[in-house]
């Protein structure tokens, strides 16, 4: 609401009083999701953080609510596998919805890290050595429990593990073997 008249960007949501993440978009294909956090440095003057992410959406994602809810096609399960700030085989377990910020924190027993870029955050139980991690999806996706080995790829948003794709471990296998033998595999495969 604080943007100038004359700005391109224009707001698509805002969070205001649940977190203080917004999301602008312009007439590009491209979503900024912006959050400030105001800090103190040892001076004492308040400094500003912002973290940023810079999404390239589809015209569907902005006329079609639950575009982000479909599952990924086979282009964009390598896209993602090759690409994701995290990739990661497990098994579903509890999903909590949170009202405050319209998301659903889903759990996984982490059977194998297959890549990640910095620290993922895992809780360990180090008396059986299994790891448990948490990912976010909207809300609006209705997550349920499902049952079987998921390959779980996604981006780091705001702190929090952002799902991408997920797809059942087998379909996953198949896909990429099939890709393999035709060339059209983007990265090193490693299961």
């Amino acid at each position: 609401g604080s943007l100038p008249q004359s700005s391109l960007l224009k707001p698509l949501f805002s969070v205001n009083g649940r977190t203080s993440e917004h999301c602008m978009y312009s007439n590009t294909p491209v979503l900024l999701y912006l959050e400030p956090e105001r800090t103190h440095d040892m001076s004492g003057f308040p400094r500003m953080k912002l973290e940023y992410v810079l999404e390239r959406k589809t015209p569907q994602h902005l006329q079609n609510s639950l575009e982000d809810c479909r599952p990924c096609d086979t282009e964009e399960l390598i896209r993602s596998y090759c690409t994701s700030d995290f990739v990661f085989i497990g098994e579903m377990g509890r999903v909590r919805n949170r009202d405050e910020d319209e998301k659903s924190e889903v759990e996984f027993k982490v059977t194998r890290v297959v890549r990640k870029l910095g620290a993922l955050h895992f809780r360990t139980n180090t008396d059986i050595q299994q790891q448990y991690g948490k990912i976010v999806v909207p809300k609006k996706c209705q997550v349920r429990n499902g049952r079987g080995i998921f390959l779980i790829t996604g981006s780091v948003r705001f702190g929090e593990l952002a799902k991408t794709c997920s797809p059942y471990l087998s379909d996953w296998e198949n896909i990429a073997n099939i890709a393999l033998r035709e060339g059209r595999m983007e990265c090193p495969l490693v299961l």
